[in-house]
């Protein structure tokens, strides 16, 4: 998005537990690596995407499920990131038919965004 001009900023509330430090980073690893995975992956690809493309097909539930995936996480500037990782995750559930796959792949994900934010933090960048 920097490429095309239009820097996305992270969540405001992701940024101060990431300041804070100490138990609030805590429950921010916790919440990224652990609870928005398999909490986000089981609603979005394990229950929304099932049900629409049972009913409408892979391409609507590759959609629907990336946009409100999307939109779940409120950052406006950060829509089509998000847009493009809902896609990715459903992506690797449709290619492998698990939803582990697309777990794996989210903890990924939030795993690289905070050691990213960390050592940003570590070396005294704003954010």
């Amino acid at each position: 998005m920097q490429l095309l001009g239009a820097p996305i900023a992270e969540q405001p509330l992701v940024l101060e537990l990431v300041a804070a430090g100490g138990p609030a980073l805590s429950s921010l690893v916790f919440s990224a690596l652990v609870l928005a995975p398999l909490g986000e992956e089981l609603f979005f690809r394990g229950l929304l995407f099932r049900r629409v493309a049972h009913r409408a097909g892979m391409w609507p539930a590759l959609a629907t499920s990336a946009l409100l995936f999307a939109v779940f996480h409120g950052n406006i500037h950060g829509l089509v990131i998000y847009l493009w990782l809902g896609l990715v995750f459903a992506g690797a559930y449709v290619a492998t038919g698990r939803l582990a796959c697309a777990i794996a792949v989210h903890f990924g994900n939030n795993a690289i965004t905070l050691i990213a934010l960390l050592t940003e933090r570590s070396s005294g960048g704003q954010g």
